[in-house]
């Protein structure tokens, strides 16, 4: 099966639909044409849910802040340094993302090539997280 999505990852209280853009199937053909009466397909849909990311944040010259990991939900988030230099540099990195999937697999049934389709039956469906949460702890900005 293969899928498709152009959109942004979705934060938090957002959801990506991925489209399918081919499903497996077997048909019945006209003999001598290049007609197909009938296609059984096996269908997926996928669903992102968003949720925050983390990363690392890190800032150099000052006496507060040596390198923290911060969830990011899609709001202004603000970090209180004190400065021991002339410069503070910020860094980002070691991002991590990990949103909800839900999937959901059905049949299809197709009339002459793609002309009327209908899903006939949804027979498996799971939520959840599609990876381990990182191994260490989150901390959010307050």
């Amino acid at each position: 099966m293969i899928h498709e999505a152009t959109g942004p990852a979705p934060m938090p209280g957002e959801t990506l639909d991925i489209e399918e853009s081919a499903c497996p199937g077997i048909g019945i053909e006209i003999p001598e044409t290049p007609i197909e009466l009938l296609t059984l397909e096996v269908c997926e849909d996928l669903s992102l849910q968003g949720v925050p990311f983390n990363t690392r944040v890190t800032a150099k010259g000052n006496t507060t802040l040596a390198s923290r990991y911060i969830d990011f939900d899609g709001s202004s988030k603000t970090l209180n340094l004190t400065p021991d230099s002339l410069s503070v540099n910020l860094a980002f990195d070691d991002f991590w993302w990990v949103p909800d999937i839900s999937a959901g697999i059905y049949l299809q049934l197709v009339f002459l090539g793609s002309f009327l389709s209908f899903p006939l039956r949804r027979f498996l469906s799971s939520a959840g997280p599609s990876w381990p949460s990182r191994p260490h702890s989150h901390t959010p900005i307050l």
